[in-house]
């Protein structure tokens, strides 16, 4: 139709659009203006142009000016009057968030001011957030857990489990030397104040004592299957065994629940009666407790778990449990490949070493050096080694300090040094090797065998004397530390390779009685990797948005002369000219101006620990 339309009628003589008064100024505000036209046909016929007050404005960008040439244009001082008109002109529009007002410098840069701040704050933070939540990236087939804990601090590592139909939060000592999960419930009569209040085991829909039959071993409380299990240090828990549903790690983890059978504390000894946390958690492979390991229990869940691997990686402080797997492999130290030992784990996990070395030279060659067995145990703080053999490792190590200061450090007291020049990690130490009998080498380095204090240039020794009658080297935490620990039970082997494992604080909590444990675990909550990100993130954005009012502030009212001081430079000529100030009278010479515009530790580990601050724990193991 628009087609027979225009057919039908003439060609319209084209419009003749205004011509230009090229002016001096900026290009958007002074250089280009359509003049007024008497016709007012002629100015609606003229697309490029729009009505602007006395005068007409290009609606887009105009062609470019020529700038070489016969035709080249060059711009030319302002005249006098049109000088004083467009400060009118600037002075009326200005309210109304043209260039140079404060509403213009609002609208267009402190957009930009706001994207500096929050790339400024956001990059070390969102790279921070990523470290503390890389660990509950799902992976199929794996579930992890953040582990939490230290040497000196705690003297043991620890992770969260979620029980029962209403999520109760528990906290458990994480053992590879024992079978037995289990932690105080209310009624318990003699349990310490720990983390958590009790669990309460009526709040559960879905728990279930179990009852007395021949699998429980004679071993019987009220019609209820109980246990009871003494540590070699001293140490005892006893109890009754339940049946409930259980989650590994927090709940941001996600991770889907398992049927388990626990144990529910109703008395606790010595160091499960001091410690902070609630319990144990045993993943040890043998069956002393007369039930199945929860870690067991994790690997029947064969949709959601692969069997038969975990893994412990940790760091100084916290560290990560993964089951049906292993740690992301982006984590290992740059160039270090897994090695593999030949695991048994037939009661114990326990390898084969045959001979120890410091810095090259051979301290002890021979498996029978290291006892009738050599132990992983998580729930031991330290490396326990035969008598004869931890003398011979002290001796030489405190003879190589002395010569010639090559550790860089003095020594403190009998199994202490102290750093010089300001260092804060043992770099200057000698490396420990330890060779298994299928030929495999793994090193032990200065910030493993020894632990720092509370003051981080004071570090001490991390192994200690297993007695003279001790039969069993145990590797303990200090041995596991800063390595992807693999237990590969389905190859029957250990795998070893130097990590940076993810690092997870948690503010130490004191003894409590059970009516502040609201404020106790409200202050460890704050540790918690997902909450203490979430709180990072919404402290950072209160910050960024009184950085951004400040930011107004000084923009629209406290920089009000530097705003005015800013248009007025637009309107002075440096061409060496006349210069004209609106509202001022004149100079003979060319002007410019310019706008300006720590709480103390346990007194001992799972497997005991000496004071101050839970370094040096003994180990122990069933009895």
């Amino acid at each position: 139709a628009l087609e027979a339309g225009r057919a039908a009628s003439p060609p319209a003589a084209p419009a003749v659009c205004p011509s230009l008064l090229l002016l001096p100024g900026t290009l958007e505000d002074e250089l280009e203006f359509c003049t007024s036209s008497s016709s007012s046909s002629s100015s609606s016929s003229c697309s490029p142009c729009s009505s602007s007050g006395n005068g007409r404005r290009w609606r887009s960008q105009p062609p470019p000016l020529p700038r070489s040439g016969p035709f080249a244009l060059r711009q030319l001082p302002l005249p006098r009057p049109l000088q004083q008109q467009q400060q009118q002109r600037r002075s009326q529009t200005s309210s109304s968030g043209k260039r140079g007002s404060c509403s213009y410098r609002i609208r267009r840069q402190v957009p930009h001011y706001f994207l500096t701040l929050t790339l400024t704050f956001l990059t070390p933070l969102s790279t921070t957030a990523r470290s503390l939540l890389e660990a509950y990236k799902p992976r199929e087939g794996v579930e992890s857990a953040l582990l939490y804990g230290n040497i000196n601090e705690y003297a043991y590592y620890f992770t969260d489990l979620l029980v029962g139909s209403q999520s109760q939060r528990v906290s458990v000592i994480v053992d590879t030397g024992s079978s037995l999960c289990g932690f105080p419930c209310e009624g318990c009569e003699h349990c310490g104040h720990h983390l958590n209040p009790p669990f309460a085991v009526d709040k559960s829909t879905t728990a279930s004592w179990i009852e007395c039959s021949p699998s429980c071993g004679n071993q019987c409380m009220e019609g209820v299957c109980s246990y009871t299990q003494t540590y070699t240090e001293g140490s005892s828990i006893s109890g009754v065994w339940f049946w409930d549903q259980v989650k590994l790690g927090e709940a941001l983890q996600d991770n889907p629940p398992v049927n388990a059978t626990m144990g529910c504390h109703l008395d606790e000894r010595k160091l499960f009666y001091s410690q902070r946390v609630d319990g144990i958690l045993g993943i040890a492979p043998h069956q002393k407790s007369g039930r199945p390991t929860v870690l067991q229990d994790l690997f029947r869940d064969r949709k959601h778990v692969n069997t038969g691997l975990f893994s412990l990686c940790l760091a100084e402080w916290g560290g990560l449990l993964s089951v049906g797997g292993h740690a992301d492999p982006q984590i290992r130290q740059p160039g270090a490949a897994v090695v593999w030992l030949p695991l048994l784990h037939s009661g114990y996990y326990a390898v084969s070493p045959a001979s120890l070395s410091l810095n090259g030279k051979l301290l002890t060659q021979g498996s029978s050096a290291f006892g009738a067995s050599t132990l992983v145990d998580s729930g031991t703080t330290f490396v326990y080694f035969p008598t004869a053999l931890f003398r011979e490792l002290l001796s030489s190590l405190v003879s190589y300090c002395k010569e010639d200061e090559q550790c860089g450090a003095r020594m403190e007291g009998d199994d202490c040094w102290r750093l010089k020049d300001f260092e804060t990690e043992p770099r200057l130490f000698p490396s420990v090797s330890m060779a298994f009998e299928n030929g495999a080498e793994v090193d032990w380095h200065g910030n493993q065998y020894l632990f720092r204090r509370s003051d981080p240039s004071l570090w001490c020794i991390a192994f200690a004397d297993n007695g003279a009658d001790a039969s069993t080297t145990i590797l303990g935490v200090s041995w596991l530390v800063h390595k992807d620990i693999i237990f590969d039970l389905s190859h029957d082997r250990l795998g070893v390779v130097p990590a940076n494992c993810p690092e997870n604080r948690r503010i130490p909590g004191v003894h409590s009685s059970h009516s502040d444990s609201d404020k106790l675990e409200a202050e460890l909550d704050l540790a918690r990797a997902p909450s203490f990100a979430l709180v990072l993130v919404l402290g950072t954005g209160a910050s960024m948005s009184v950085a951004v009012g400040v930011l107004i502030w000084v923009l629209c009212f406290g920089g009000a002369n530097s705003c005015e001081t800013k248009k007025r430079k637009s309107y002075i000529s440096t061409e060496g000219d006349e210069a004209f100030l609106p509202g001022r009278g004149s100079s003979s010479s060319s002007s410019t101006t310019r706008g300006q515009s720590k709480g103390r530790g346990d007194s001992g580990g799972l497997r005991g620990g000496a004071g101050g601050g839970g370094g040096g724990g003994r180990a122990g193991s069933l009895v």
